[in-house]
């Protein structure tokens, strides 16, 4: 897939999630966060550090904004969970919640070369 194919599609599934949720004021850094989440399923926060380029506070607070919120007054989309490793309980685990598993399916279906760009992904 070339460079333009994958700016295309990722452009499509970031149109996708801003209009799903109706948020067109959503920071690219949080729906960054989301699709890095879709495309693997769980992932450590160590990991999900690195791949986003955040520090670890602006990594917590935005994977809280993409869960239950940061605190009452600004509840969250509730598209993703964490979870304690069960092998190693000092690592969290990020997963898609039921809401971001649909919202995936909607990006898959809307997005139609979205599963053709996680695939290319994993052969590299």
């Amino acid at each position: 897939m070339s460079a333009t194919e994958v700016s295309a599609v990722t452009l499509r599934a970031l149109e996708i999630l801003s209009n799903h949720l109706d948020a067109p004021q959503m920071p690219l850094q949080v729906a960054i966060t989301f699709l890095h989440v879709a495309t693997r399923g769980e992932v450590h926060m160590s990991d999900l550090e690195q791949l986003v380029g955040l520090s670890k506070p602006t990594l917590s607070r935005t994977v809280a904004m993409l869960g239950r919120g940061i605190n009452l007054d600004k509840p969250g989309y509730n598209l993703v969970q964490t979870a304690e490793d069960l092998q190693n309980r000092k690592y969290k685990i990020v997963t898609l919640t039921e809401a971001g598993k649909s919202l995936l399916k909607e990006v898959e279906k809307k997005g139609g070369a979205w599963k053709r760009l996680q695939e290319s992904r994993e052969e590299n």
